[in-house]
């Protein structure tokens, strides 16, 4: 069950949001969507099992919010229709924070006073805000978010995150760079928070991979003309370029590349490939240039086909018959989250907060659990909640096949 009762929701539980043939969107993003609902509900071994989703519908974090949605209502109806667990069916509620992660408290407050034990938080801003609560209050919390905080239980105790984090993601750029000898990296980030902490990551991999920062460079997130920063850059004469941001301001400096004649690789952060549109960005920069971090399961085949693993090739087909076949349907590292959850649930007998907490922390002792692979298994251990394998983050082309949209073509050697 499903509950709303925004008009935006309507939208999206339609299909009828816009994607374009080359918008890159994150098969891991899970967003929320709008409810207001927050009426007493009885949580006895009678009453539904509630999931909460806190997140954005404006924003860049927006796209993902499709595939979340997907996510979540095609796993809560199997199993539901299945009985559900026990006897008890799945409730997805829904709230929209508007994309201002100060609204979040109090939307978790009223869901915790109706009796919600386990929350999905989409942005790590969120993540943070609600983090005072959980030192007060009893609730489990799932996260797909890189920042390394969430994955640190004694920062966030009962939260636990379904995706690499930062460090992961720029470890994979920069042994990829390293090994064509690409050593000398002229570096422009988007000066948010959230991206900022790759240049951080960056510094740390470059120590390990033998590269050197020689050039760098911050934006605001609303710079439109990128002409004299990519001539700094070009003037810099960097072996490759390591661009962080998301949002239109990736396809406008590819345009500005496109422009100055540049023709270094150019590798992007994961929320380049999350939450942007390169539609209107230079084709053949995108296609010889521009890579990216993404998950191997998320990931197509050398031949550029069948995705790595067959079990999420599988699962994405069953979302493209159910919501389209385009970008951004969801399955993949998302559905795993949700099934991580489920696994919780069985473990502690219900949504105690306390025992699906022990029960997540038993997974690294136990090898690792797969869920929709088990060739990608999630280890969760009570001194690190970051279960997703970090040798499991492989560089992606930021290229889209008609057959596999939203799956993108492995990196030559990746």
């Amino acid at each position: 069950m499903i509950r709303f009762n925004s008009p935006v929701l309507h939208g999206v539980l339609s299909g009828a949001a816009p994607a374009s043939a080359l918008l890159l969107v994150a098969v891991l993003g899970l967003t929320a969507c709008a409810s207001s609902s927050s009426a007493t509900v009885d949580q006895s071994s009678k009453g539904p099992l509630r999931v909460a989703f806190i997140g954005a519908f404006s924003g860049p974090f927006a796209v993902s919010s499709i595939s979340g949605e997907n996510n979540l209502g095609y796993g809560s109806d199997e199993l539901n229709g299945k009985g559900g667990f026990n006897g008890r069916k799945f409730e997805i509620i829904k709230k929209d924070d508007q994309g201002q992660a100060n609204n979040d408290p109090q939307l978790v407050q009223e869901l915790l006073d109706s009796g919600v034990k386990i929350f999905i938080e989409e942005t790590a801003a969120g993540v943070r805000a609600i983090v005072p609560l959980m030192k007060t209050n009893n609730f489990i919390l799932y996260t797909n978010n890189p920042p390394a905080f969430e994955n640190d239980p004694t920062q966030v105790p009962y939260g636990f995150n379904n995706i690499p984090s930062n460090q992961n993601s720029t470890d994979a750029i920069a042994k990829y760079a390293s090994s064509k000898g690409q050593k000398r990296w002229a570096v422009v980030a988007d000066s948010s928070a959230q991206v900022q902490e790759y240049v951080r990551t960056l510094q740390i991999s470059s120590q390990q991979f033998g590269g050197t920062v020689i050039f760098s460079k911050n934006f605001d997130s609303g710079t439109t003309d990128f002409s004299s920063v990519v001539k700094q850059v070009k003037d810099s004469n960097p072996d490759a370029i390591m661009f962080f941001a998301f949002g239109a301001p990736v396809a406008r400096f590819l345009q500005a590349v496109k422009a100055a004649g540049v023709t270094q690789d150019i590798y992007g952060s994961f929320a380049a490939g999350a939450a942007s549109d390169l539609s209107t960005a230079p084709v053949d920069v995108v296609q010889k240039q521009y890579y990216f971090p993404l998950f191997s399961p998320s990931l197509l085949d050398e031949q550029n086909k069948a995705p790595l693993y067959k079990e999420y090739g599988d699962l994405q087909l069953k979302f493209y018959t159910r919501f389209g076949k385009k970008p951004g349907v969801g399955g993949g590292v998302g559905y795993d989250q949700w099934l991580s959850v489920v696994w919780a649930v069985r473990q502690a007998g219900g949504d105690d907060p306390t025992k699906m907490r022990a029960a997540m922390e038993t997974t690294a002792g136990l090898g690792g659990i797969g869920f929709t692979s088990p060739q990608v298994k999630y280890k969760w251990s009570k001194t690190d909640h970051g279960g997703f394998p970090p040798g499991q983050v492989r560089l992606a082309k930021a290229l889209l096949n008609p057959d596999w949209p939203g799956m993108f073509p492995i990196a030559p050697g990746a």
